[in-house]
This record gives C-alpha cells, sequence and structure tokens, in this order.
C-alpha cells in the first residue's frame, strides 16, 4: 500500500466523532486557526516500515495523537480524557472495518498530555505508539 491510499484510508472517519484527520504537524501548529476537535494526528514523518518481501503485507508503527479542547476553568481533564479515549476506539475500531488495514491491539502504549504542552492552542491530548498491518 503507498502512502496516498493509507491517508486515504485513514481519514475515513465513518460513524465516529472525529472531526478532522491530519498528518503534517506543522499544519496543526501554524496553519488551523480554527480547529475541528476532536482532531487525530498521525505522525508519518517519523514512522517506521518493515515489508515481506515474498508477500503483500507490510508493518508500520507509528505515533497518533487524539486532540481535544478544553476549558480549564470548567472542565476536568480527566473527563475530557476519558472522552477523547472513547472516541479514538471507536475510529480505531472504523479503520479495522477496512479492507487491507488492520490496527494491532498488540503492545499498544499511550501517554496522556496536559493543556499547553502538545500546542499553544491549550489543547489537551493522548499520543498512542500504535502498529499497522497493510496489505497491498
Amino acid at each position: 500500500m503507498n502512502l496516498a491510499s493509507l491517508q486515504s484510508k485513514l481519514e475515513t472517519v465513518i460513524n465516529t466523532d472525529i472531526q478532522k484527520v491530519v498528518f503534517d504537524f506543522s499544519t496543526i501548529l501554524n496553519q488551523d486557526f480554527e480547529k475541528e476537535y476532536p482532531l487525530v494526528f498521525w505522525d508519518l514523518d517519523n514512522s517506521k516500515w518493515t515489508k515481506e518481501l515474498r508477500g503483500d503485507k507490510s508493518k508500520v508503527t507509528m505515533d497518533c495523537f487524539i486532540l481535544g479542547s478544553i476549558d480549564e476553568n470548567n472542565e476536568d481533564k480527566i473527563n475530557v480524557w476519558d472522552t477523547l479515549e472513547s472516541q479514538f476506539d471507536t475510529y480505531l475500531l472504523a479503520l479495522n472495518q477496512l479492507s487491507n488495514l488492520f490496527v494491532s491491539t498488540d503492545g499498544i502504549t499511550k501517554e496522556y498530555y496536559p493543556a499547553g504542552l502538545l500546542t499553544v492552542d491549550n489543547e489537551v491530548g493522548i499520543r498512542y505508539a500504535l502498529a499497522l498491518i497493510l496489505w497491498c
């Protein structure tokens, strides 16, 4: 599977609450002034690929972030993180319904980020380290 096909599949957000999927962190920082949340960012720039030469399967490991807005005066970040996590789980389930792509559930790690740590827009986020299995 080439990058354009993978991007197209990852942007598929049918039946989820995800509002936008992006692949370039600079757009989150510098270009999107009116962001739609929750927002998913796939870090393709730092991805690692393994390809089977005899088969038609590849494995890519990369970080993926889900970002959400928070009103720190009226919302608890724990509740916002719980909501983001639930929305991301639904998104991953939708991805696993697509052909030629499988999100591996082995060894998913995650890290929580409080407001202001990821971007200047004071978003909260969760970083996931994921492995995707791709068939060409």
